[in-house]
């Protein structure tokens, strides 16, 4: 019996070991519209990553989510991933909360694209990743990006108050609207894309028709700009999303321009084929 209670005590004494970590994984999904979304958890860290094109195009955009279970941090990239054009750092529990959720249900959904014997669109991939080899991926380092958030904030910051002084040997204005706004207008207008470069609400583009519908469209009092968050959503698209009512004006817009000359046709067919 005295056998017994000291080998109960020596049991109940023992450390226990820690619960195994969940394991980590890569998942990519190439969705119908040509992005391609990658989805990564290795050490705690939970990222997304969603590219307007493919890996080998330097030009494409690329929309970075990555979360450490406390807090989420959300960065765009131009040039493919090398250039970081804007961020922000998100601490409120309920937009990490929203992140999670929807990573741990597309976690699932990749689980089961992975499932040979599942009628699964074949455009989905899951591997899962070895404890002690880290990913090939060098931007999930939390820390890094939230270092690189806040010294982009600090340089736009300074490109504001150069702006506000005055400083015309800086040029701070035309350095800050290249900084957020160059990118992202589709050529020869001034409207269609992710912001506008126009200076005047009546500047418009070699494609004068189109860009009117645009101007139009990006005037609607129920949108959110590209890459904005508002009405507790986050558009990670370079263009704007609106209310139905206001697509539906624009697309009647576009049928109403029955005079349209030949390039503002085929800007349309190129603007629709690249989003």
């Amino acid at each position: 019996m005295v056998v017994l209670v000291v080998f109960l005590l020596l049991a109940l004494a023992a450390p226990r070991a820690a619960p195994a970590a969940a394991p980590g994984f890569v998942a990519l999904d190439r969705l119908s519209d040509g992005e391609l979304e990658r989805r990564i958890k290795f050490e705690g860290v939970f990222a997304r990553e969603t590219s307007l094109a493919d890996p080998e195009h330097s030009e494409g955009l690329v929309l970075r989510e990555v979360s450490d279970g406390r807090r989420l941090v959300q960065l765009i990239y131009s040039d493919g991933g090398d250039t970081l054009v804007d961020c922000d750092i998100l601490r409120k529990r309920n937009a990490t909360r929203q992140f999670l959720r929807r990573f741990h249900a597309d976690e699932q959904r990749a689980r089961l694209a992975d499932d040979r014997a599942l009628k699964v669109p074949p455009n989905a991939t899951f591997t899962a990743l070895s404890p002690v080899a880290p990913p090939p991926e060098t931007w999930l380092h939390f820390p890094t990006l939230v270092a690189a958030c806040k010294k982009s904030h600090r340089r736009i910051n300074a490109l504001l108050h150069s702006r506000k002084n005055g400083d015309a040997d800086n040029n701070a204005e035309e350095q800050l609207a290249r900084v957020k706004r160059s990118w992202g207008i589709a050529p020869g207008t001034t409207w269609c894309g992710h912001g506008d470069s126009a200076n005047k609400l009546r500047n418009l583009g070699v494609f004068a028709r189109t860009d009117k519908c645009c101007r139009r469209h990006d005037h609607c009092p129920l949108l959110i700009g590209g890459f904005e968050s508002r009405f507790g959503y986050f558009n990670f698209r370079p263009f704007t999303l609106s209310h139905c009512a206001c697509d539906e004006r624009y697309t009647q817009s576009q049928k109403n321009s029955q005079n349209n000359t030949k390039g503002d046709q085929d800007f349309l067919q190129k603007w629709q084929i690249l989003f």
